[in-house]
């Protein structure tokens, strides 16, 4: 919806550890047409437009004096706002503070979604600019999918109970779930 749209909000989105919010966000980008990524490297096809910080290093109130007011101060391209992803948000309580005065004073061009494993950290004036989005484990129909399309650029088979015998292990973490299937194809490979 936001995609087809191109109406971004602001958002939180909260859930466990290796649910895949980043991925989602990477995708998100991709699919705005903001940017590519090519393995870990992200390739901009419009520049200054898109940027994902490790907000759980540079979490204090001069990060957000300098990075995020500079970023949110330049202008952007043919209307399109500029998309800010907070990754890990843990910033101090000051460091909130100021970035709620950043989210009112540039509401016009730039959105921010913030990415958090517990957003019980999160001030109130955040949430309400960020409306707080739960994203939930994954189903095993969510993992068969996703292995679906693992399978189609890695080439390897995989049988349904060994996709369940994982998903069992794993209860939904597709971080983990990747990790275990790595250690199973590399086991696979010696015999």
């Amino acid at each position: 919806m936001y995609v087809k749209d191109k109406h971004i909000p602001n958002m939180t989105i909260a859930g466990s550890p290796g649910i895949g919010k980043t991925l989602l966000m990477q995708c998100f980008g991709t699919d705005l047409g903001f940017v590519k990524f090519e393995g870990r490297n992200q390739i901009d096809l419009v520049p200054g437009q898109f940027y994902i910080f490790n907000a759980s290093q540079s979490r204090g109130i001069d990060d957000v004096r300098t990075t995020m007011k500079r970023l949110s101060s330049k202008p952007t391209i043919d209307g399109m706002p500029r998309l800010i992803v907070l990754d890990e948000f843990n910033y101090t309580p000051d460091a909130q503070a100021a970035m709620r005065s950043l989210m009112e004073t540039y509401s016009s061009n730039v959105r921010f979604i913030i990415l958090s494993n517990d957003p019980t950290n999160i001030i109130d004036a955040i949430i309400s600019r960020c409306p707080l989005k739960v994203a939930q484990l994954l189903t095993l129909d969510n993992i068969k999918t996703l292995i679906e399309r693992i399978q189609k650029v890695k080439q390897f088979k995989i049988t349904p109970d060994a996709i369940e015998h994982l998903f069992k292990i794993t209860q939904g973490d597709m971080r983990v779930f990747i990790g275990k299937l790595q250690d199973a194809a590399l086991i696979s490979n010696y015999d």
